[in-house]
């Protein structure tokens, strides 16, 4: 099952990535969560999902940078992320028929900025909350899961440390794309941000 959807993904990217026009994809509901969801059998299927989008969806585009990176390094996975990151999470949310998500207090791309509803959870484990995922329901009805995501040592090329995991040169050009960057001095385990994947079905 996994391996049919991991095949309908690549698909799927691969018919969008021929396409010049990027559909935008919907922002979750700005407001935060009003309830859990209805008894522990609902919790776990929307955390049973939301692990597997965020799985699946952490399979395709951590390959796809792993790939520009042992091409080119980092000037070659900035590049690569500016062009065609959104355009991956887009035909992946459209697979899976949900809003998917990356968020975090310490932002590099503007666009990902949190909803109010995602500022809650960002607050919930900066402020020492249980790094375990939560479900709850949107006031729109739709559920919604929410996980914690760790710096991974091969994050540390980008979102490292100035001079020491990310050399001047190549934090000059991160700047030139991401000139508001707030996204380093992580170190590996460091609480990174979150996934956000609010389930429309």
């Amino acid at each position: 099952m996994k391996t049919k959807t991991l095949l309908l993904i690549v698909t799927t990217i691969l018919l969008f990535s021929c396409s010049n026009s990027v559909e935008q994809t919907p922002k979750i509901a700005d407001t935060a969560p009003t309830t859990p969801p209805q008894g522990e059998k609902e919790k776990e299927m929307v955390i049973k999902k939301g692990k597997e989008i965020a799985g699946n969806t952490f399979k395709v585009l951590g390959g796809n940078l792993k790939k520009a990176m042992g091409k080119g390094g980092v000037e070659n996975a900035i590049n690569y992320c500016n062009a065609n990151a959104s355009s991956l999470m887009d035909s992946i949310s459209n697979v899976y028929v949900a809003n998917i998500r990356r968020t975090s207090n310490k932002l590099r791309n503007q666009n990902n900025s949190p909803t109010a509803a995602e500022q809650k959870v960002l607050a919930h484990y900066l402020d020492g909350g249980e790094m375990t995922p939560i479900a709850a329901i949107l006031p729109n009805g739709n559920k919604v899961f929410y996980a914690p995501i760790k710096t991974k040592a091969l994050c540390l090329s980008c979102h490292g440390t100035i001079g020491t995991s990310i050399s001047e040169k190549d934090y000059t050009f991160i700047n030139k794309h991401y000139p508001n960057d707030k996204a380093i001095n992580y170190k590996e385990g460091d609480f990174r941000g979150i996934w956000s994947i609010e389930l429309k079905q």
